[in-house]
């Protein structure tokens, strides 16, 4: 009887833990939730860097990717690139910090990094630089390799001739 008694104690004992331990481990991941990634559309995006408020706009693609065309006032910083952490460091966590990449997956990831880091407002561009130029928004810089055309300038070129011999 008395082994039957031990038993039963400790199994209230370690289930009594288990529960506090969960409602700890609970705890805190709402307390890390409290800031969440603002995920927004190209439109939503566009007003939000159009307000007269300060804000940071961090474009989190390559260099290369970066010179083929960004969004007017985005700084550059690669989060896959050794000096991410670092040069987000010198941002200023009260200001909003808008953020995008190609497609969306690499913005979030950077969002994700400044929130942990201590932003306050994170914003991501949902579907990235992709959906930002399919919503026909403002870009600059638009660099194309050798041999390569823009679409406007494909545009422009077979609405100009009446013949025109494209090579894929």
């Amino acid at each position: 009887m008395k082994k039957i008694f031990v038993m039963v104690a400790l199994v209230s004992t370690v289930g009594f833990v288990a529960c506090e331990t969960s409602s700890v481990k609970e705890d805190n991941i709402e307390a890390k939730a409290e800031v969440k990634i603002n995920q927004m559309s190209a439109n939503t995006f566009y007003t939000g860097i159009n307000r007269k408020t300060a804000y940071q706009l961090i474009d989190v693609r390559t260099e290369k990717e970066f010179e083929s065309g960004f969004i007017d006032g985005a700084k550059n910083f690669d989060v896959n690139g050794a000096d991410f952490e670092k040069q987000i460091a010198e941002l200023d966590k009260d200001l909003p910090t808008y953020v995008y990449c190609k497609a969306g997956t690499r913005g979030t990831k950077a969002s994700q990094m400044l929130i942990d880091k201590g932003f306050k407002q994170v914003s991501n561009l949902k579907g990235g630089i992709m959906a930002w130029e399919a919503a026909k928004k403002p870009m600059v810089n638009k660099k194309v390799s050798d041999g390569q055309m823009t679409v406007d300038q494909y545009q422009e070129l077979i609405t100009s001739h009446d013949i025109v011999l494209v090579d894929f």
